[in-house]
């Protein structure tokens, strides 16, 4: 039932759902999305998510949760931690 496949269907309809005012609706759809992506650890999916549930924040007027917040490091523990390291010479 989980796949990116189903995120995508999702997506689309949370876009039609903000389009047409359910506002209440979109943002179940898209909060659903947000959570399988996170859950499939899609990074992909995570976004577009977010994406669509800061557009549906912007119309309805109500704050994103922390996780909802475009940048926001939700990790499983499945997750590994990369880290960046800059060399000079």
């Amino acid at each position: 039932m989980y796949s990116v496949n189903y995120c995508i269907s999702l997506s689309g309809y949370a876009d039609c759902l903000m389009y047409t005012g359910d506002l209440d609706g979109a943002y179940s759809q898209a909060r659903l999305m947000l959570d399988i992506g996170q859950h499939i650890e899609s990074p992909e999916q995570i976004r577009i998510a977010r994406e669509i549930l800061k557009d549906i924040s912007v119309k309805s007027k109500r704050p994103l949760l922390p996780d909802e917040v475009q940048g926001a490091m939700g990790r499983s523990a499945k997750t590994p931690t990369v880290r960046l390291w800059m060399i000079y010479f």
